[in-house]
């Protein structure tokens, strides 16, 4: 009787999607149009605020498997709306530190140093090779960044570890 009663279940209806849903869709692709990324939910204009919050609901609901087939369409006409953004930045930021590493030993021939630089530029960059250098330390750099490094600057990473006795 159990299996009678699970057949005869009405299906469920997909509802339509709302027009607020849509034209939040819209609204992101104008921003995203006009100034290249995405709003964010920490930004100083509320317009601005409140879609970037829409859009990190939109991303968890995703992630937790709570999306209709019909919203996951619909946000496919943003790309890459659901990539992580701040990972996509802090890569950029990575890379800009790399050409200004190379540019910099470049030009002064030396490595930067963070402790009594010359510069304010020297210092960023200096800690900035101090953290790579701790992260290769503890083997948490990335396969790509260590060769990345290696080609752009040769001999970035000549520390070794003391034995241990």
């Amino acid at each position: 009787m159990q299996a009678d009663h699970e057949a005869n279940r009405p299906t469920a209806r997909s509802k339509p999607l709302r027009t607020s849903w849509l034209l939040n869709i819209n609204e992101l692709l104008e921003v995203l149009e006009a100034e290249g990324r995405y709003p964010s939910s920490s930004d100083q204009d509320p317009q601005r605020r409140r879609l970037g919050y829409w859009l990190s609901v939109q991303r968890r609901a995703h992630r937790d498997g709570r999306l209709t087939q019909a919203k996951l369409s619909a946000l496919d006409v943003l790309p890459a709306w659901n990539e992580n953004q701040r990972a996509g930045l802090a890569q950029e930021r990575w890379r800009e530190r790399l050409g200004e590493l190379q540019a910099f030993t470049h030009e002064h021939r030396r490595w930067p140093r963070f402790r009594n630089p010359t510069s304010e530029a020297e210092r960023v960059l200096g800690v900035w090779l101090h953290a790579q250098r701790q992260k290769a330390s503890r083997a948490s750099m990335s396969d790509a960044e260590m060769r990345l490094l290696e080609g752009c600057a040769p001999g970035w990473y000549t520390w070794t570890p003391k034995s241990s006795r």
